[in-house]
């Protein structure tokens, strides 16, 4: 018998996508020097009118932000506004950003040329996530722990999906406090290079609270 015609149906079906190189660049070490951005669409939109999670990671510290967006092209404006305040008021002018090359974060980019900032972007080739995958494991991380306190606190299903940005916001801040190990600083220390000085307000997610208006009290 003679060899088989090679299956094009079988050989399609077989393919994966190339191996994307394991050799790491060289981590930076200086705060500000790299951080990778990148933007996940939720189902619902929150109380606060928000669709879409904006997540930056600073790669040097692990400290992490979150913007949260009505639109896309808000990016824009938001981003701005969060990279002039880090510049102006703490002192730090990112020198990159890894990000993929959607339009929103053209925009941003070129906002921020024409405000001064000599940020330079590092676009990652399409459907390649791995090369950001520094956010793209914190966002893991973060939905995680937001599925988490929604279980704990026993939110009900019609609040559960309304309060993710709630939710998000509280997981961002709970995770730049976290200490990885004894011997290790939290990533709000080591951006910061002090400790936060909100820790014994914290409360729990969830927890039921009165507000009281004094004014009317006396």
């Amino acid at each position: 018998t003679g060899r088989a015609d090679a299956c094009v149906d079988c050989a399609e079906a077989k393919a994966r996508q190339k191996n994307v190189s394991k050799i790491r660049e060289e981590k930076s070490t200086i705060k500000g020097h790299r951080m990778y951005l990148d933007i996940s669409s939720v189902k619902e939109v929150s109380t606060g009118g928000a669709k879409y999670w904006a997540l930056i990671v600073d790669e040097a510290t692990d400290m992490c932000w979150s913007l949260f967006l009505g639109t896309k092209k808000s990016l824009k404006e938001k981003g701005l506004k969060f990279f002039i305040n880090m510049k102006n008021v703490d002192g730090i002018e990112v020198q990159t950003i890894r990000c993929d090359n959607a339009g929103e974060n053209k925009e941003l980019e070129r906002a921020m040329i024409n405000n001064g900032f000599k940020t330079r972007f590092e676009y990652t080739a399409a459907d390649t996530p791995q090369q950001n995958g520094v956010v793209e494991r914190k966002f893991a991380t973060l939905f995680g722990r937001i599925r988490a306190i929604m279980i704990h606190c026993r939110c009900p299903e019609t609040l559960k999906y309304k309060l993710w940005a709630e939710g998000a916001n509280i997981t961002t801040l709970l995770d730049n406090i976290l200490v990885t190990n004894s011997n290790d600083l939290s990533p709000f220390e080591k951006f910061y290079d002090r400790q936060p000085t909100f820790l014994p307000k914290l409360r729990t997610f969830g927890e039921i609270g009165v507000v009281l208006d004094r004014q009317k009290m006396k």
